[in-house]
């Protein structure tokens, strides 16, 4: 490089006739045009940063200058195993005092103050990215609507969510929060799972698209477009039937919701998968498809969407929010439910579709899970209602949702009686 460099200074100097000096006379002006490679020369490199930008110098009588210029930066910086870019604009302004000089001004030396202003875009900040990365797969995943067909141990097991299979081949291993496609030989962490989503290997349209699954607002960007791929449903001539007493029920007895209330409710799914047949509990939803459960089964037959159950014919004031049919079949046999419409999300992806139905409720009280998700979807809903929600899980301070509580509370009282019989 420094060879082709001396070359061509060489060719400048031997086809150079005179060079002149420019002198500084009053109201000349002068423009800088200027370039830079940002990251090292990397000419073609899709990781590549450049600079350029362009100045203007008018002199005065006295041999002073004014100088007003800008500058165009974009940088690529580390950040972890990937690459942010940053871009940044430059505007400065300056007026330079005459120094020293010869008597035919042809050279000058000169000192001033210059004022310069600067704003920095990285589509996202840092932190942001942060909060981003430490997002569960479960929970990203969820948003998308999609749920585990089984769990074992650390790792949730799901149809491929990108792509259509009848086969659960997908693995997510909550401790390392990684994920692995059996089916195309392929894993990574959350921002690859993005990535095969969008078709994308871009990182910020990746860390934007979870952000968007996050409900994170973030300025400066436009919401990033996923076309999901129709998939073959899993489940084969489904029967809706009533829940009688069965194994069924007496699963949900476990979980503190009695056979009144179950049966109320719910229904017997009865479904193939590959041929042979399977039975679950089945709670419906207001797009026509089911809430799958059983003790070793968590599902849904699409389409997805949320329930609303509604107390009266006549509409109600308040309305309570519930995430899962569980925790609303808890909050109905604890007896808080009152006279107020429930509406069940079944799952923090619906709470869009859920936005339209609360509109109406003058009072909107929510009984969400405890963790990261549960939050997110207080605070959406809360910015979207302001003052009519009401964080109602100081109920079950200490447990991870409502069924949770519930379950606690039925043992304790179970363990009183006995104490009581036993005296």
């Amino acid at each position: 490089m420094r060879k082709y460099i001396a070359i061509i200074i060489a060719s400048l100097a031997l086809f150079t006739g005179q060079a002149h000096a420019q002198r500084c006379l009053p109201k000349m002006q002068g423009i800088e045009v200027r370039a830079d490679m940002a990251d090292g020369f990397n000419l073609g490199g899709k990781d590549g940063g450049y600079s350029f930008g362009a100045a203007l110098s008018t002199y005065t009588k006295k041999g002073n200058k004014w100088v007003f210029g800008g500058e165009y930066l974009l940088k690529n910086n580390p950040y972890k195993d990937t690459k942010i870019p940053v871009a940044q604009f430059t505007a400065e302004g300056g007026y330079y005092f005459k120094i020293l000089s010869d008597a035919r001004k042809i050279v000058t030396r000169s000192s001033g103050s210059v004022s310069s202003s600067s704003s920095t875009d990285t589509g996202m900040e840092r932190t942001e990215i942060d909060a981003v990365r430490r997002m569960p797969l479960a929970d990203f995943l969820a948003r998308l609507g999609h749920e585990p067909v089984r769990r074992s141990g650390n790792e949730l097991w799901y149809l491929a969510p990108y792509r259509g299979e009848r086969t659960s081949s997908f693995r997510v291993n909550v401790a390392k929060q990684l994920w692995y496609d059996f089916g195309l030989g392929k894993g990574g962490d959350i921002f690859t799972l993005a990535g095969e989503f969008l078709q994308s290997d871009d990182f910020m349209k990746q860390a934007k698209f979870i952000a968007e699954a996050a409900n994170m607002t973030v300025a400066g960007w436009e919401k990033p477009v996923y076309l999901s791929k129709p998939t073959e449903s899993v489940f084969e001539d489904v029967e809706v039937a009533p829940l009688l007493r069965s194994l069924l029920t007496e699963y949900l007895e476990e979980r503190g919701i009695p056979y009144a209330i179950a049966s109320r409710h719910c229904c017997r799914l009865n479904y193939g998968v590959r041929g042979k047949r399977y039975f679950a509990v089945g709670f419906p939803n207001m797009a026509g498809g089911y809430e799958v459960r059983s003790r070793y089964f968590k599902g849904c037959i699409p389409p997805k969407s949320v329930s609303l159950v509604k107390a009266n014919d006549i509409p109600a004031d308040e309305c309570l929010v519930f995430e899962g049919f569980m925790d609303f079949l808890s909050a109905v046999t604890l007896g808080v439910t009152g006279n107020a419409d429930c509406l069940v999300l079944n799952s923090v992806a619906n709470v869009e579709k859920a936005a339209g139905l609360l509109d109406g409720y003058g009072r909107i009280g929510c009984f969400l899970d405890r963790d990261e998700a549960g939050r997110r979807t207080l605070a959406a809903l809360t910015m979207r209602y302001g003052e009519r929600v009401t964080d109602r899980s100081s109920l079950y301070d200490g447990c991870k949702d409502l069924n949770e509580y519930l379950q606690l509370t039925t043992k304790k009282q179970k363990n009183n009686h006995l104490k009581i019989e036993e005296q």
